[in-house]
């Protein structure tokens, strides 16, 4: 390759189709641009893979062929996939907005209705992947993007389907390998660390409610300074009750949030539509679909 792909300059062209505008970030194996269809004048975001390894090659695929099964509005849509020379890219959706941890990081604890509303986009959007047979295995605060719509209304849009399983193709093709541990585990389900192989679509609901709790509290359900600590406190450690972190709210969303966090798979609930819907009760009131 004559430039490294995680070394793009703006203005360099990939495929003869976009030019690069900057470099996001270069992290995970992966370089993330903003870039423009040449012939469009679309503005997108592109993913360049850097490593040449067989397993993260096969995620790559994997993710964008799952996006381009996904046409929801909460979550990104994937436009083209190629080769930047000998590394894969895809160009998706271009997204100007923050994700729910830096907007998390950067706010605090967010009121209860603005969770709601982020609860309804993402338990909708969830429940959209579930429908197709489809676990997504990698919901975080991270891979949540909050972007503005055209009349002012803010969008969730859910990305990141590298380490989706996909129930509908061969075992080859989706559980080759197992899910690589990441910068933070904060949203893996105890059974995702335990048995893997056997985790099913109830590991989505629980890193859904991993989410609310974050927004709710301003802090993630369990901390670490390692991973080994991490892991632990997922493992056996029960999240402190929102009441500590907040004494107007509602006692029964703490309740619904604690079933989602349960650590047996069978105690929480058995869909994202179950999940949304106590939420619903527990406020007292139905909420209007997103």
């Amino acid at each position: 390759s004559r430039t490294p792909p995680n070394r793009l300059e703006p203005g360099e062209i990939v495929e003869g189709r976009y030019r690069i505008s900057q470099l996001v970030e270069a992290e995970g194996g992966t370089a993330t641009y903003t870039a423009k269809h040449l012939l469009m004048g679309r503005n997108v975001t592109m993913q360049i893979l850097c490593s040449e390894s067989d397993s993260a090659l096969r995620r790559f695929r994997r993710s964008g062929r799952m996006l381009s099964m996904m046409h929801h509005p909460n979550i990104v849509d994937i436009h083209d996939m190629g080769m930047y020379e000998r590394f894969p890219y895809m160009a998706l959706e271009y997204l100007e907005g923050q994700t729910l941890a830096q907007r998390s990081t950067f706010l605090g604890p967010f009121d209860l209705s603005s969770v709601i509303r982020i609860a309804q986009q993402l338990l909708s959007a969830v429940s959209y992947v579930h429908d197709r047979k489809i676990f997504h295995r990698d919901i975080s605060a991270h891979n949540i993007v909050v972007t503005e719509k055209w009349n002012g209304e803010e969008s969730l849009k859910l990305g990141s389907f590298a380490f989706a399983k996909d129930l509908g193709a061969s075992r080859s093709s989706t559980m080759s390998e197992k899910r690589s541990m990441v910068a933070s585990l904060t949203h893996v389900a105890p059974e995702q660390i335990l048995r893997p192989d056997e985790a099913d679509h109830r590991v989505d609901l629980y890193a859904s409610g991993a989410v609310l709790y974050q927004l709710l509290a301003g802090a993630p359900p369990f901390r670490g300074n390692t991973l080994a600590e991490l892991g632990a406190a997922i493992m056996e450690q029960t999240p402190r009750s929102l009441l500590e972190y907040s004494q107007a709210l509602p006692a029964q969303v703490d309740v619904v949030i604690a079933r989602a966090l349960a650590k047996d798979p069978e105690h929480r609930f058995d869909s994202a539509e179950s999940m949304m819907q106590a939420l619903e009760d527990s406020l007292g009131r139905a909420t209007a679909a997103p």
